[in-house]
């Protein structure tokens, strides 16, 4: 398993540098890349600090996108691009999986290498070398594997809690989804920023298994051009207007459960006569009161990463139960 305290330290390192990360997922974990790059760029906990980090989608384009000092991640084995990142000069490391993926490794790994940040920042210029190594680096690591532990703890519960609340509810929503994709009908999946990974990585997983599916969030230059001239609200309503029979299933996902235009793909699915699930965390948000999602899956936790990776634990489930 990926010692992440130590690879959190040396990322960490390197960003207090300046460096940019450069993240690769091969094949299917292709949208996991993306997510990591949301993460470091654009995270969601306020008061948390951004990072430079960009998504390396062919191998050797580390090559090109990387400069002297820079960081390689790849999530799963992928040596054509940790040795090309590694002959361009970068200190390149690979990212192993846990039982439920990749998501709540490379959550672990941000939230290892934001506390290791915030502790150089609340020090003098001086007294960085403990990134480097020194007298505080024994305290520091030792508080990092303590609250490693402990967030590694938190998501495996709670993953566990949810499937097995949410075990019918599961049965049920497989079976209508497969009465559909059987008579012909689509899966629809879409989100915003790391919910949008999930959707694309959900799609992915139900292809993998022969059922017709897409996501919404893939279709860039449609989401930019419906962002640029109708507004960002409408990104995922139109696309089901155009696409959507009413044998059609739509699945969306957000964290808050208030996502706007999440919430008016689902009217725009009700009202396209499509099947609705949705994937939630807190309280649900509006989608827990908006009346149009057939199966609505709560994840109850105020963790942006803890509910992703229950979500991920929920929509794996669902998909498994589709497949067979």
């Amino acid at each position: 398993m990926t010692n992440l305290v130590a690879v959190a330290t040396r990322l960490a390192a390197r960003l207090a540098d300046g460096a940019t990360l450069l993240v690769h997922g091969p094949g299917d974990l292709a949208p996991d890349a993306h997510h990591v790059v949301v993460e470091f760029l654009h995270p969601v906990i306020v008061g948390k600090a951004a990072y430079p980090a960009l998504c390396v989608t062919a191998p050797r384009d580390v090559e090109l996108l990387g400069r002297a000092g820079d960081v390689a991640l790849a999530l799963g084995p992928s040596p054509e691009f940790l040795d090309a990142a590694r002959q361009s000069g970068l200190e390149a490391f690979e990212l192993e999986a846990d039982g439920h993926g990749f998501v709540t490794s490379y959550h672990l790994l941000w939230e290892i290498t934001q506390l290791i940040l915030e502790s150089a920042d609340r020090r003098t210029d001086a007294d960085l070398a403990f990134l480097y190594g020194g007298a505080d680096t024994d305290r520091l690591r030792a508080d990092a594997e303590r609250s490693l532990a402990t967030k590694r703890a938190e998501s495996t519960a709670l993953c566990a809690a949810v499937l097995a609340r949410c075990g019918a509810e599961l049965d049920r929503c497989a079976a209508e989804i497969g009465q559909r994709v059987t008579a012909g009908g689509r899966v629809l999946t879409f989100g915003n920023g790391g919910s949008s990974t999930d959707a694309a990585a959900l799609a992915l997983t139900l292809r993998g298994s022969g059922v017709a599916a897409v996501c919404l969030a893939d279709e860039t230059a449609v989401v930019t051009a419906l962002a640029n001239d109708v507004g960002v609200e409408h990104v995922f309503a139109r696309q089901i207007a155009a696409l959507a029979g009413p044998g059609d299933v739509a699945v969306g996902l957000s964290t808050s459960g208030g996502s706007a235009n999440v919430l008016a793909a689902f009217d725009r699915a009700r009202h396209d006569g499509l099947l609705s699930i949705g994937f939630a965390g807190y309280d649900g948000g509006a989608m827990a009161t908006v009346g149009t999602i057939d199966h609505l899956f709560v994840v109850d936790s105020d963790s942006v990463h803890r509910i992703q990776e229950a979500q991920a634990a929920l929509y794996l489930a669902l998909a498994d139960r589709i497949g067979h």
